[in-house]
């Protein structure tokens, strides 16, 4: 068949003569139909990731001169937020 496995998702090794005119086609109508109307500027994209973060609270400790105070272990599990942003043609939404 000529596949081949790429991140769990087939994909040929050549592309064939059918498939280039398709895509050449396809762009070119593509942007004939945004010099009639132009649809890229009211796109709109965005991005999202995790941020991870860590509220240390410490509390004040005791210890003699010349040695370091003991500090507790930080949280097994991290706390985290997703970060999400969205954007158009003229920046951020």
């Amino acid at each position: 068949m000529r596949y081949i496995n790429r991140c769990e998702v087939w994909v040929p090794h050549l592309l064939t003569e059918t498939g280039l005119m398709n895509r050449v086609s396809t762009c070119d109508l593509l942007l004939q139909r945004h010099e009639r109307d132009p649809f890229l500027k009211r796109l709109v994209t965005g991005d999202e990731t995790w941020i991870l973060y860590q509220n240390v609270h410490r509390k004040r400790t005791w210890s003699k001169d010349n040695r370091p105070s003991t500090v507790a272990k930080p949280r097994l599990h991290p706390r985290k937020i997703l970060l999400s942003i969205w954007w158009d043609w003229k920046g951020v939404v």
